[in-house]
């Protein structure tokens, strides 16, 4: 019980802050907090840092390039600040995966689930950051994007849209997470290990 309300204050606090920072609004600050509960509270420090890893990247990166995306960006972002229903769908398979985690890890600490619960809560918050990334940084790719069902070139922030920039920016991304996750899981953390 301490651990999920560490996870609580905690997360509450680290909401606030990204409020102030103009990082969340409202809604995505209550549901940040909700998410950081889960994750700090039930699947620990670890599991946290993987988490603000994410956030804090995607979040950079939202704001760093903003004035040399200029218009295009604003063609079909909902803005920098993110939203409960942005934050659900970034963060959603992952607090899932540390609620998962929780029952198996008290009571059957040797569980073989556990490392598995660890890969895919990296992996989705891997997958998370490899679409922001891409998102935000295919913004800057000199030419227009390519639509992959259609081989055509498109406007810049049409979804689907590829271009050599975003999908550098994907690799990077999830390389960023993934790499975490399995620096971690060699230091025998996050998995139960």
């Amino acid at each position: 019980m301490a651990k999920l309300l560490t996870g609580l204050l905690v997360a509450l606090a680290i909401a606030y802050l990204a409020f102030r920072a103009k990082a969340l609004n409202k809604s995505g600050g209550v549901a940040a907090a909700i998410l950081g509960t889960i994750v700090l509270g039930l699947g620990g420090i670890e599991w946290a840092l993987i988490l603000l890893i994410f956030f804090i990247s995607s979040s950079a990166l939202s704001n760093l390039f903003k004035a040399k995306k200029g218009i295009s960006g604003e063609n079909f972002s909902k803005g920098s600040r993110r939203d409960a229903w942005q934050v659900a769908a970034n963060g959603g398979i992952a607090g899932l995966l540390a609620l998962s985690y929780f029952i198996p890890s008290k009571f059957s600490p040797g569980s073989e689930v556990l490392p598995a619960l660890w890969i895919g809560f990296g992996a989705s918050l891997a997958a998370a950051n490899a679409d922001t990334w891409g998102t935000e940084l295919g913004l800057l790719n000199p030419s227009k994007p390519v639509l992959l069902s259609t081989l055509r070139r498109v406007p810049k922030g049409t979804s689907g849209g590829v271009s050599l920039v975003g999908t550098l920016a994907s690799l990077g991304g999830s390389a960023l997470v993934g790499g975490a996750v399995g620096l971690l899981a060699l230091a025998g953390w996050g998995h139960g290990g």
